[in-house]
This record gives C-alpha cells, sequence and structure tokens, in this order.
C-alpha cells in the first residue's frame, strides 16, 4: 500500500456504514477495505496520476473520516447535487476531485472531475481513469509509473 506524507486512524465500521446509508449505496468493497485500514491520507509517496486527454495529475489528499475539510462527508456536501452517483474520494493538487461510481454501470470505476467545469451549476463530463479503485491506488505503489503529460 502506498505510504502517505500524513495519516489518519482506520475508519470505524459504524462510520462506513453510515456513509453507506448516506449514499443511498453500497461502497466497493475495496474502497471500503481502504477506508477500515488507510483511511485517507494526505499526500501520497508516489502523487502522479494519468488523466487520458489531459495529461497527470498530483493527488494532494484522499478523503477519509476526519474532522476538518477533508473529511468524506463535507466533500459529499460539495459535490452530491452534481454528482449524486458518485463519491468523492480524493482531490489533487489543482482542486480537480477523484470520484467513484456508485450506481449501475459506473460502480466501482474511478473518475476524475475538472473543478473548473462547474462554475454555475452546469453538469461537467468526468473523465473515466481506472476500472477500481485498486487499480486506480495501485499506482501509488509503483514509483516513477507515470510520467506528466505522457
Amino acid at each position: 500500500m502506498a505510504n502517505f506524507r500524513v495519516t489518519y486512524p482506520p475508519a470505524d465500521p459504524n462510520d462506513v456504514s453510515d456513509l453507506e446509508t448516506r449514499i443511498g449505496h453500497p461502497l466497493p468493497d475495496d474502497y471500503r477495505q481502504f477506508l477500515l485500514t488507510a483511511n485517507g491520507g494526505l499526500q501520497p509517496d508516489q502523487e502522479e496520476f494519468r488523466i487520458p486527454g489531459e495529461g497527470s495529475g498530483i493527488i494532494q489528499v484522499f478523503f477519509g473520516f476526519y474532522d476538518g475539510y477533508d473529511d468524506i462527508r463535507q466533500a459529499i456536501l460539495r459535490w452530491e447535487e452534481a454528482f449524486p452517483h458518485a463519491l468523492p474520494i480524493a482531490r489533487d493538487l489543482f482542486g480537480n476531485h477523484i470520484l467513484l461510481g456508485l450506481a449501475d454501470k459506473l460502480f466501482g470505476r474511478v473518475y476524475w472531475c475538472d473543478h473548473d467545469l462547474l462554475p454555475d451549476g452546469s453538469e461537467a463530463e468526468p473523465i473515466l481513469i481506472a476500472q477500481s479503485f485498486s487499480e486506480f491506488f495501485s499506482l501509488f505503489d509503483e514509483p516513477n509509473s507515470n510520467t506528466r503529460n505522457a
């Protein structure tokens, strides 16, 4: 698993269950396990990931359960109207969000969404970056696996 420069205690299983109730969908097993063991964190050692057609992004934080701006519950409040069938799970260095699909054919897939595409509540088109959370998170275990604008 990737190392984070700042880590948090594992999530309480009750918080994870409450989150699933709140969003009205079960979490994909791999993401649920991530919350129960790692619970997010700031700046993984390998921060860069590829965004098809956009170049690359740099992860700043994976959301988890902790008080503050990067608490996953706060992130939901900021994004639920724009993407009711996706869960914000991370933010890149430029304020763009990584979303986890929750419903139907989106379930478990990971998307990148440019925050500049939503200036007035207009609909943004997220870009698929991984078929699963495990696939996306594995990028942070592989030093130098991604190169900027590759």
